[in-house]
């Protein structure tokens, strides 16, 4: 693997940990009214565990319904692999970019990809986009798909300026509205300052925290309220900064990831993809393993060469 695009794993190897846990999430909320007092604790029983098949036991003991875990297992492991959406327009983006990195086409590389990968967790704007014979116009989303893909932008060797007309240009594909830009900008930003002018994670998220969110009470914010589940640019992007804020390695962002819930793979890919730009000697081989492990091939060979 490019030693230049390692920390690109730990975004990948968050969304890869992230994606049952945003399934199951998304499931209990959707059953909220007809789980009633369960509703809380098996939320909680989510949040508590790393590994996503030991909450079968308490989740089964919490509900009384057999159905449920069922359900979610069977809603998981019926994909063909075990990344999500935020994954595949990742590697479309790194595609792009090398292909051609002074005007990449974004549209043309994020239609070949969705088509090659669907049914991967593809919102309903973006799956009617890609299912289109030729990519259509931009429909003007003000969810998080601009963010979660913008990362390898930042990942190359080019001044900010140009990384910023980058990240608009890549989410100006789909997601031509002022916050989905704006979450774009955020990212590469923060990777830039991370990788380049070597900010600590902490130090970013405080910068967004404050500047951006003016939120001054920087205390651990990681607990958010059990029942939202939030796909919009701007909160997303502040999930992000809390679970930077509140992480002291990579395996404690992921884990955090899935403590602040909601859309857990697309917070975990953007943090990941920020944290890992920071020290690279602070991903651990657990990580790469993973990623190598379940990476098409066609993705694989886009991170080593």
């Amino acid at each position: 693997m490019n030693k230049k695009y390692l920390g690109l794993t730990l975004g990948i190897y968050g969304d890869i940990i992230g994606r049952p846990y945003e399934s199951a999430i998304f499931h209990v909320l959707k059953r909220k009214k007809e789980l009633g007092d369960a509703f809380v604790p098996m939320i909680q029983a989510l949040r508590k565990t790393f590994i996503f098949e030991d909450i079968e036991k308490e989740w089964r003991a919490i509900s009384g319904n057999n159905q449920i875990w069922d359900e979610v297992h069977k809603k998981v492991n019926s994909k063909a692999w075990k990344f999500s959406d935020d994954t595949v327009l990742t590697m479309a983006t790194l595609a792009a970019i090398k292909e051609n990195p002074k005007d990449p086409s974004f549209a043309k590389h994020y239609h070949s990809f969705g088509q090659k990968y669907q049914g991967l967790g593809f919102g309903p704007g973006f799956r009617k986009w890609v299912l289109e014979e030729n990519p259509g116009p931009a429909y003007g989303a003000t969810t998080n798909g601009s963010a979660m893909r913008v990362g390898p932008i930042g990942y190359m060797d080019l001044n900010l300026n140009e990384m910023v007309r980058l990240a608009e240009l890549s989410a100006s594909v789909t997601h031509n509205s002022e916050e989905a830009v704006w979450g774009a900008v955020q990212v590469v930003k923060a990777i830039y300052k991370t990788r380049v002018e070597g900010w600590s994670p902490g130090s970013i998220a405080n910068n967004i925290l404050i500047n951006e969110f003016k939120i001054n009470d920087r205390s651990c914010l990681i607990e958010t309220p059990h029942d939202t589940f939030d796909y919009q640019c701007r909160e997303t992007i502040k999930s992000v900064a809390n679970v930077l804020h509140c992480s002291d390695n990579a395996i404690d962002l992921i884990h955090n990831c899935i403590r602040i819930g909601g859309d857990v793979d697309t917070i975990a890919m953007i943090a990941g993809t920020i944290f890992g730009a920071y020290d690279l000697g602070l991903i651990p081989d657990i990580v790469t393993k993973k990623v190598e492990q379940e990476l098409s091939e066609e993705m694989l060979l886009l991170l080593e060469n």
